[in-house]
């Protein structure tokens, strides 16, 4: 986070910076996942990773190759199927859900 930068305006930023994607937030899902990873130095860290619901309305998508190796859009069955923790798909399943309430899907 940046300065003067809340969590939602973060995320934006780096979904601008990282694919190149103008987004809107969509209702006020949030939910966040923690997970320790292995540092290039050999030392661990807890990383935690907070999610939105949001929709792109204009850009075109480009990969910052720095940050991402790829991006795609997928289908909900395309993604679950593509995951690899359960974390994740318990993520997109509370995301599926809150746009069910939000009478999206």
């Amino acid at each position: 986070m940046e300065i003067g930068e809340g969590e939602w305006e973060t995320a934006a930023r780096e979904i601008k910076e990282e694919t190149g994607l103008t987004v809107s937030r969509v209702g006020d899902f949030r939910t966040e996942d923690e997970h320790r990873y292995v540092r290039r130095d050999g030392s661990t860290a807890i990383k935690r990773v907070v999610y939105f619901l949001a929709q792109f309305s204009a850009g075109n998508i480009s990969v910052q190759r720095s940050e991402l190796s790829d991006v795609r859009l997928m289908s909900f069955e395309e993604a679950m199927s593509s995951f690899q923790f359960e974390s994740s798909k318990r993520i997109l399943t509370e995301a599926r859900e809150a746009l069910k309430n939000y009478n999206i899907i």
